[in-house]
Formats: structure tokens, C-alpha cells, sequence
């Protein structure tokens, strides 16, 4: 198993993926605007894995590569743990593809009946350490409110977090500095590089986009936009990642 906090992208469906974002939607790359991440973060990009929900096809390609992805590096999970909201859908996918159990992490604790973060897990009272989950999202950035997850999981319920899976990961320093400290492994589907690519092949970029994009993913916060893309409009854009 590859060391916490280490990204790994699971290969043998990543083309197909960063394709099927692309040419879906899902993956926006934009020449008249700036778009808002939920991080405050400004770029011409945008992603949106709900759009996957409106293509079948795509959506049990993913469905299938996040159960397969889960497989291969985690082996077989008692449960997939969803984050609400998004990853709540594809945990549910994912759980019936595997044959696992299935529950998800509220964003805010349920102030009425048992409370709490951590939804439907039985024997609240009971250790759970011989229990093991992984944690699905769509897309993780900088890995804040997946922390807040597994530190819930654990706490509320005791359950063996062994691993993070997810659509998209930013492979964001931040992200691998949390998850080393927290010794979860973390898997995607796709990062920046497959998806650049696939932008690229469907002549959505620019080889000179592509590198800038690069530069980008690799340093966000520090990052200087060059001509390249600062001829692009930057009024209010969507919120997303």
C-alpha cells in the first residue's frame, strides 16, 4: 500500500475518466471567464462532478472505477462512507457496486435524536475497530472537510478509516500534508495531469494553456496568471473547484 498523505491515481481507467469529464462537462475549461473555487481560488477552470449524474454512461464508468480503485488498493470495506452532499450519491453507487454497507458524514451534527455527525452507523456504543471503511468524495482540494470526516468516523463510531477515494484530487500540498498526519491513504480516479490531457486532445487547450494550467495546479495560491489567460474576462464566475 502506497504511504499516507501520497497520492495515487488508479491508472488502468484514468484516460477513460479525464475523457468522460471532459467531453461531458464536468470538467470546464472556459476562454471568457474566471471561475470562484470554493477555496476563493480564481481560474479559468471548473470542475462539477454532479454533471456525471445526467450521463449514464459516464456515471457507471466512474461508479465502476471508484469500486475497482477501492479493490485494488483498500481490498474489500465494511462500509463506503459518503460525504455529504455530493460524495453521498457516489458512496451509495459505490456501495451496491461492492456489495458493502453504506452511510455518510453531515456537514453540521444533527442536533435531535442521536446527533452527531456520522449517520445510520448501529451500536454507537459498541468499539468498532475491527469494522473498516473507506471515505468517498468527488473532488478533494485542499482535504479540510475530509479531515473533519474521518476525525468524526473515528471518534463517534471507532471504525478503521483506511482509506480516501475520490473522482478528482488536486494533489494540493495541503491535502498531502493533512493525510500524512492522519496516515490515510488517499486515492483518485483522475488528478490535473489526466485531465489536462484529455482538454487537451479534445482541443479544448492550448499547449501553452496546458502548461500554464500546470503551473497552476502545482502552486495555487502563488500562482500569476500570464497573458495567456488574463485576456480572459474575469467577471463573477460559478463556484466550484
Amino acid at each position: 500500500m502506497h504511504q499516507p498523505g501520497a497520492l495515487a491515481i488508479y491508472e488502468p481507467t484514468a484516460h477513460r475518466v479525464a475523457r468522460t469529464m471532459v467531453q461531458s462537462g464536468a470538467y470546464l475549461v472556459s476562454e471568457t471567464e474566471f471561475f470562484t473555487w470554493k477555496s476563493g481560488f480564481r481560474a479559468p477552470v471548473y470542475t462539477d462532478c454532479r454533471r456525471m449524474m445526467g450521463h449514464p454512461g459516464g456515471r457507471t464508468l466512474i461508479k465502476k472505477a471508484l469500486g475497482s480503485a477501492i479493490l485494488s488498493h483498500f481490498g474489500s470495506p465494511d462500509y463506503a462512507i459518503g460525504m455529504a452532499e455530493a460524495g453521498i450519491t457516489w458512496s451509495s453507487l459505490v456501495a451496491d457496486e461492492l456489495h458493502i454497507r453504506t452511510t455518510f458524514v453531515r456537514k453540521q451534527p444533527k442536533n435531535h435524536g442521536v446527533g452527531g455527525l456520522v449517520a445510520g452507523i448501529p451500536d454507537r456504543d459498541n468499539r468498532l475497530d475491527s469494522i473498516s471503511a473507506v471515505i468517498v468524495d468527488d473532488l478533494v482540494a485542499s482535504g479540510e472537510s475530509l479531515v473533519r470526516a474521518v476525525n468524526a468516523v473515528r471518534d463517534e463510531t471507532h471504525i478503521n478509516v483506511i482509506g480516501i477515494v475520490s473522482i478528482v484530487n488536486w494533489d494540493f500540498h495541503a491535502m498531502r500534508d493533512r493525510f500524512r498526519e492522519l496516515r490515510v491513504p488517499v486515492v483518485s480516479l483522475v488528478s490535473y495531469p489526466q485531465l489536462l490531457a484529455a482538454a487537451l486532445d479534445e482541443g479544448l487547450l492550448s499547449q501553452e494553456q496546458l502548461e500554464e494550467l500546470v503551473l497552476f495546479y502545482r502552486n495555487p495560491r502563488a500562482h500569476q496568471w500570464s497573458s495567456t489567460f488574463t485576456l480572459a474576462h474575469r467577471g463573477e464566475g460559478g463556484v466550484g473547484a
